[in-house]
């Protein structure tokens, strides 16, 4: 960082003194040494090119909290609000009598609805397999499935919609020889009236008892797949739907029941939302740095402007004298002063709008599930720069357009 800013300031300093020291002194002081057209096209461009940027972050920060605000507000199939979760001891595991007691006592509690045992999430951490067969299957065909793993109560708990059959039923004998699909693998297998028929799942037969909704169980960069739902009578984690805003005594209730069957480990919670937050941290990293980036390029971008409209004004004060002097108004000098200026800022607008749509698009297209890009987001970013941009010239123009004509012709 230190050298990049020793270089940036070698290089920014560089220019103005091998400038300077080109400069014949004899023209200098005849007053012969204006820059030309060449010089102010460069400083013209650079303020198209501040602009270009500027409004290409502005787009992008607008971009990317419209798709934050689609994530947190899509509809992923299920209700993942006032879930907490956490993994009990394995002595409860082992001893299922005395697990499913356990569960018990927690849906006794005022405060909670629902309890269940579960073992991969709906956040993308899931199992997958291709080894099932089912009637009329093509030998050739390979589908990958995705494989949750779940115990009794889990779908009910997340109130997870079926489309056809029900959830599992209460454990008994032949409970482990049920299972549950989504929507896309019975599509995707070419099922009619699944709900009853046996498929083989690793060399064991199973029969379809349901079939969900297509629910989201992947991150929203991932289309919807086939997957199952294979049930477990105990698994690892537990998971409890809370039905109180009170969470702190709903937390210590659940606590205590905890404590009374596994004393001597700790209980640590974690919530649902918080695992489909983690998902998409990047996103929210790169919202927070894009505001950042915006705000910088507009205030480098402004104060270019500011700088060409200064060494412009200071140009043609000599002619601001004689126009005031012919009758023009201020209204009519500063509209001719910031013509000249609107026109470039417009050339970086229009310059940014295809170079934004391009980037925009790429960036979205990584979502399976995104926003829909409108031109409302474009109209918005141009509007925003081109009313930075009137406002900083205007700082210039009002003061140019007020200037006493007489104290600028009697200049020389």
């Amino acid at each position: 960082m230190l050298g990049v800013a020793l270089a940036a300031g070698w290089v920014a300093g560089s220019y103005p003194a091998l400038y300077l020291s080109r400069l014949s002194p004899i023209r200098s002081l005849k007053g012969q040494n204006q820059p030309g057209t060449r010089s102010l096209t460069i400083r013209r461009g650079l303020v198209v090119f501040q602009f270009t940027l500027s409004v290409i972050f502005i787009l992008g920060v607008i971009i990317i909290a419209q798709q934050m605000a689609y994530i947190q507000n899509k509809d992923l199939g299920f209700n993942k609000d006032q879930i907490i979760y956490f993994s009990h001891d394995y002595v409860l595991e082992d001893d299922t009598d005395t697990y499913y007691t356990f569960l018990e006592d927690l849906r006794q509690l005022p405060e909670v609805s629902k309890a269940a045992s579960f073992s991969h999430d709906l956040a993308g951490n899931h199992g997958g397999t291709s080894g099932l067969t089912w009637p009329g299957k093509d030998p050739d065909t390979r589908i990958e499935f995705g494989s949750l793993e779940v115990g009794p109560g889990f779908l009910d708990a997340l109130s997870v919609p079926m489309v056809a059959g029900s959830t599992f039923p209460p454990p008994s004998s032949d409970t482990l020889a049920k299972i549950i699909f989504n929507e896309a693998a019975i599509a995707a297998m070419g099922l009619t009236d699944p709900v009853g028929k046996i498929i083989t799942l690793w060399g064991e037969p199973k029969e379809i008892v349901g079939v969900t909704k297509n629910i989201h169980f992947e991150s929203l960069y991932e289309p919807i797949t086939p997957c199952f739902f294979n049930m477990y009578p105990v698994l690892e984690k537990t998971l409890v739907k809370a039905e109180t805003e009170n969470l702190s005594a709903t937390l210590a209730a659940i606590r205590a029941i905890h404590d009374r069957y596994s004393p001597n480990h700790p209980l640590t919670f974690q919530f649902m939302d918080d695992d489909f937050a983690k998902q998409y941290a990047a996103e929210q990293q790169l919202g927070q740095l894009s505001r950042y980036f915006a705000g910088i390029a507009i205030l480098i971008s402004c104060l270019g402007l500011l700088s060409l409209a200064a060494f412009s004004a200071q140009r043609r004060r000599k002619e601001i004298g004689i126009r005031k002097t012919l009758g023009a108004n201020p209204r009519q000098l500063i509209f001719l002063l910031s013509k000249e200026f609107t026109f470039t800022v417009l050339i970086g607008i229009l310059l940014a709008q295809p170079i934004s749509y391009w980037l925009a698009d790429g960036w979205l297209s990584s979502f399976a599930f995104h926003e829909t890009l409108t031109v409302w987001p474009f109209v918005f970013a141009a509007c925003i720069a081109l009313l930075m941009a009137w406002l900083t010239v205007g700082v210039q123009t009002f003061g140019a357009a007020r200037l006493n004509p007489v104290s600028v012709l009697k200049e020389e």
